[in-house]
């Protein structure tokens, strides 16, 4: 699910992006790094956000 929060982190480099989520006390995860799947769970965790990051930069992000 797209909002405003997961919008403003698209496009962050990948520090600023997890120093953001992570002071706001969420949870993320890499799941996809330059066209690479992470093998992850397939739990929905609601306070956790899964990032895909393409030449160091957040590419897309959801809860999840």
């Amino acid at each position: 699910m797209k909002n405003n929060f997961t919008d403003s982190i698209t496009g962050l480099s990948e520090k600023k992006a997890l120093d953001k989520v992570t002071k706001l006390g969420y949870s993320v995860r890499v799941i996809d790094r330059d066209g690479k799947k992470a093998i992850v769970t397939r739990d929905y965790v609601a306070s956790r956000l899964n990032l895909s990051i393409s030449g160091g930069l957040v590419v897309n992000a959801y809860w999840g």
